[in-house]
């Protein structure tokens, strides 16, 4: 069961913050919705960025759970000692639901990803920002009078 989880790691990661970047990147040019609440549009200095960058994390999110969930479905199964080798565990979910099932329990992963994401992320990314900010103000007082 260790195999397929290592496996899926590097993987799963790679998708997630490529497909991360590149949404935060197609954002970037999307107009702060005036709708959201001035408490929310100043978060970590962000500007209204808070609600991009939760919607960068959940599209990465449920991306990375179509690489991760194959991976998941087989490391269990093995470890429940359903299949003995990873490559019986490949067949064995094959055969038992083509490549559907491979994706058993998708839904739960996605709902179980998005609202660590939605937090996690915007949160980290104004926290960035907020000690991007200090520093440049550090920056420009230390060199002052």
């Amino acid at each position: 069961g260790v195999l397929p989880t290592a496996l899926s790691s590097v993987p799963g990661g790679a998708v997630f913050f490529g497909v991360y970047e590149l949404t935060k990147a197609r954002l970037e040019g999307v107009a702060v919705d005036e709708a959201i609440p001035p408490a929310f549009n100043g978060i970590g200095g962000g500007g209204g960025l808070w609600h991009k960058d939760a919607c960068a994390a959940v599209t990465a999110a449920a991306a990375s759970c179509l690489v991760r969930t194959p991976a998941a479905i087989v490391s269990q199964r093995m470890q429940i000692g359903q299949y003995g080798s990873l490559r019986e565990a490949l067949s064995g979910v094959f055969a038992g639901g083509g490549w559907r099932g491979f994706y058993t329990g998708l839904a739960v992963s996605i709902a179980r990803e998005l609202p660590f994401a939605f937090v996690q992320f915007p949160l980290y990314e104004a926290l960035k920002r907020l000690v991007h900010r200090r520093r440049a103000a550090e920056a420009g007082t230390a060199g002052g009078p």
